[in-house]
């Protein structure tokens, strides 16, 4: 399976580029003139790469998508327009041929039970928890609520296209060990579905990066904070207030 996709991969650069382009890729694939941005080789293969110009200070991106599937497509924002791929996605098109493993079946997650190592709720953390996909649409804020948090637990639910989800977290004391779990029912090669990283990404606005240390039961805190405006947690609050803990571990009614 790995001769196949391998061999798909080198057809498709020998196919899409003039012979003396593929020469050009080669030297600067053999010079080391680039550093990887991602290199992912689950799911349909996603790589990305800062691709230094021969004749400037300047850097050009290159992107290569599906290179597992036989829907492979490139990017690269240099200026060349001459038909083909460029010599910077030729570069990179082998690196990943050079670097690709012998095929091991990725590990599939599923939903209702997965394990993650989170230090932080950084995103640097979160995106290599999460297809890209996810990732890219994280910031179209579906709406979110926080059921309950307590001691390292959180059960929230998510509102997406017409439906609700339920998903929870449970910390491993005195670890970054997370299990987590959604309604959703996906399998995934990421151990994180868009429900569960639009929950992550609540639990940091309101508790922030150290969400699962900081919680704790703030029933009594909220209701001190409300009070003043004649309201408690047994109100409607929507639209009208939220909380949120501030860098020094104070609850802010926001």
């Amino acid at each position: 399976m790995d001769n196949e996709r391998k061999e798909r991969l080198s057809q498709f650069v020998k196919r899409n580029t003039e012979s003396q382009v593929l020469s050009r890729g080669r030297s600067i694939f053999s010079s080391g003139g680039y550093s990887v941005i991602k290199l992912d080789y689950n799911g349909n293969g996603y790589a990305e790469f800062k691709v230094r110009s021969d004749y400037s200070i300047q850097s050009y991106v290159v992107k290569i998508k599906d290179f597992l599937t036989q829907n492979i497509s490139t990017s690269c924002n240099c200026p060349y327009d001459y038909g083909g791929l460029c010599k910077h996605r030729v570069a990179m098109i082998l690196y990943v041929l050079d670097k690709m493993p012998a095929y091991v079946k990725p590990k599939l997650h599923e939903m209702s039970d997965s394990m993650i190592v989170l230090p932080a709720i950084k995103d640097v953390y979160l995106e290599d928890l999460v297809t890209r996909d996810s990732w890219i649409a994280r910031n179209q804020n579906p709406k979110t609520e926080l059921i309950s948090t307590k001691d390292g637990y959180a059960d929230c639910r998510v509102s997406m296209n017409d439906q609700e989800f339920s998903v929870q977290f449970n910390r491993v004391e005195n670890s970054n060990q997370i299990t987590t779990s959604c309604s959703c029912g996906q399998t995934l090669y990421v151990p994180l579905c868009e429900h569960k990283l639009a929950s992550l990404i609540k639990l940091r606005d309101q508790f922030g990066e150290r969400a699962f240390e900081m919680m704790r039961d703030w029933t009594v805190d909220k209701n001190k904070l409300l009070e003043e405006y004649g309201y408690s947690l047994e109100d409607d609050l929507e639209n009208k207030f939220d909380f949120k803990i501030d860098l020094t571990g104070t609850l802010k009614l926001v």
